[in-house]
């Protein structure tokens, strides 16, 4: 078996089990390569390959991109999940903007390359004409 590029390969097994936990497809296709999986087990995958690494920084970049709502809502929350209990910083770029401020501490909105409003997703979720900044 080829170890993906792990901190401790000592550790591959039970790392394993952290992907295959949230994204149990992943252990039904081991043995399939990653350019036959469908796009939403691709980017199960590439969460699951940071999971490996213990990474303090995540970057997604349109996760619901071309997934459907079920997969994407299961992304999301593994990405929630990755933040509140693997203690790693997440910072997600995503144009479904009522998703992004539900599952966000932080949010800073931005306008044409410039930052127009950093607020908490809690906040920005209560306003009540928050669209008017588009």
């Amino acid at each position: 078996m080829a170890y993906f590029n792990v901190n401790d390969p000592s550790h591959f097994e039970s790392k394993l089990m952290d992907v295959y936990g949230p994204f149990p497809v992943l252990g039904r296709r081991q043995g399939q390569l990653a350019g036959t999986l469908s796009g939403g087990e691709r980017r199960m995958l590439g969460i699951g390959m940071s999971l490996l690494r213990d990474l303090k920084l995540l970057l997604f970049d349109e996760p619901s991109s071309g997934l459907s709502p079920v997969m994407f809502r299961n992304v999301i929350q593994i990405i929630q999940t990755i933040n509140k209990n693997k203690g790693a910083a997440v910072l997600l770029v995503e144009q479904n903007v009522k998703v992004a401020f539900r599952v966000s501490q932080r949010v800073c909105v931005m306008k044409a390359g410039s930052i127009i409003l950093e607020d908490t997703g809690e906040n920005l979720l209560g306003r009540k004409e928050w669209w008017d900044l588009f």
